[in-house]
C-alpha cells in the first residue's frame, strides 16, 4: 500500500513518474483506463487516468450502528472494502434473487415489446408481492421486467421468464452458471423469484452481482423508476406499481440501481449502487430487522462512507 501512496504523491506534486513504474501498480488496487476522452488541453491521446482506492480521512471515524446480520460497503472500481460484517457468510437473500433472474433474461436478448398472456397460475394469489393480473390478460415483456424490479412481483418474474422462451429450470441453470462466471462462489439459486429460502448468497458475492447487473441500461432504468403503470391489452386495465425502494428519490446521493427483498428466513435485504459527486459505493445489507431499518441503515452507511473516505484520480503519460 505504501508503494501506491508514493506513486500517488509523485503525480500529485508534479514529480516525474519513474519510467519503470509498473512495479508500483497493483492491479487489484489501481484501475488504469487507456484512451480517456478528456479535453486535449488536459490529457493527450494515449494518456492514462489512475484511480487511487478511496482513502479514509479519519482512521478513528466509527461506522454507524448497524443491526443487519451481514453486509458490505465496497468501492466498485478498486474493490476496496469500506465496511463489512460477515461478508462471506451465506444468507437467504429473498427477492435479491430477481436481480440475477433479470440479468439472465437480458442476456437472452428477447424482444421486450413482445406480448405475454397470463394463464390461470399467474392469477392465483401466492406468498409475497403479486401482480393483480387476470387470466387471458396480455402485457409486454417490458411491463413484466418493470413489475419484477420496481414492485418485486413474484408472478411477474415467472411470466417474464416464460415470455423469454426459456423454462424456469433452464433459467436457474443459467443463473447458477452466471454466478459462477462472476466469481460468486458462495451463491446458489433454487428458484427464480426468491421465495425459496434456499436461494443463498453472501454480501461480497452480491456486491459482484450488483456491479455487473447495473451495467445493463434497461435493468438500471427499471430499477430506478419510482412507479410504473401497466395497461393490459384486451381490457385496458391499469395495474399500478410502486417501488419497494423507499429511498427513491433521495437527495443525499444518486442511485445507479437498487433491489429490495424480504422473507421470514432472510429478514429484510437491500442491494444498491449509489454515487455522490462521481464517487461510488455498492452497499449490501442482509437480515435487517425491519423494512425501515434496512433503508435507514443503508443511507447511514452511504453517508458515512462518502464523509469519511476520499477518492483520488490523476492523469499521467505511460512510458514509450
Amino acid at each position: 500500500m505504501l508503494d501506491l501512496y508514493l506513486f500517488f504523491l509523485f503525480a500529485l506534486f508534479g514529480y516525474d513518474i519513474p519510467t519503470d513504474y509498473s512495479a508500483l501498480l497493483d492491479d487489484e488496487k489501481v484501475s488504469i483506463v487507456e484512451e480517456v476522452l478528456t479535453p486535449p488541453s488536459t490529457v493527450g491521446t494515449g494518456s492514462l487516468v489512475v484511480s487511487i482506492p478511496p482513502i479514509k480521512v479519519d482512521p478513528y471515524a466509527w461506522p454507524p450502528r448497524i443491526e443487519a446480520e451481514a453486509g458490505i460497503v465496497v468501492d466498485p472500481e478498486s474493490g476496496k472494502i469500506l465496511w463489512e460484517r460477515k461478508k462471506d457468510t451465506q444468507h437467504p437473500i429473498a427477492s435479491l434473487t430477481k436481480l440475477m433472474t433479470a440479468t439472465v433474461v437480458l442476456d437472452a436478448a428477447p424482444d421486450f415489446s413482445s406480448q405475454v398472456t397470463a394463464v390461470d397460475a399467474d392469477e392465483r394469489p401466492a406468498e409475497g408481492s403479486w401482480l393483480q393480473i387476470r387470466e387471458s390478460e396480455t402485457v409486454t415483456l417490458q411491463d413484466l421486467l418493470a413489475a419484477t424490479l420496481i414492485g418485486s412481483r413474484n408472478n411477474a418474474v415467472r411470466m417474464l421468464v416464460r415470455g423469454t422462451g426459456i423454462t424456469e429450470e433452464d433459467c436457474l441453470k443459467r443463473m447458477n452458471e452466471k454466478a459462477s462466471s462472476l466469481g460468486m462462489a458462495g451463491t446458489h439459486f433454487t428458484d427464480v423469484t426468491g421465495l425459496d429460502p434456499a436461494n443463498v448468497s453472501t454480501a461480497s458475492d452480491l456486491a459482484k452481482l450488483v456491479a455487473h447487473a447495473f451495467t445493463y441500461e434497461r435493468l438500471r432504468t427499471a430499477a430506478l423508476s419510482t412507479s410504473y403503470d401497466i395497461v393490459t391489452f384486451e381490457k385496458k386495465r391499469v395495474l399500478h406499481i410502486e417501488t419497494t425502494n423507499k429511498l427513491l428519490p433521495d437527495t443525499h446521493f444518486v442511485f445507479r440501481g437498487a433491489k429490495t427483498g424480504y422473507l421470514d428466513e432472510a429478514g429484510y435485504t437491500f442491494a444498491a449502487h449509489v454515487e455522490r459527486q462521481r464517487e461510488q459505493v455498492i452497499m449490501i445489507l442482509l437480515g435487517a430487522p425491519s423494512a425501515d431499518a434496512r433503508f435507514t441503515e443503508a443511507a447511514a452507511l452511504a453517508d458515512w462512507a462518502f464523509r469519511n473516505y476520499r477518492w483520488f484520480s490523476f492523469f499521467t503519460t505511460p512510458p514509450t
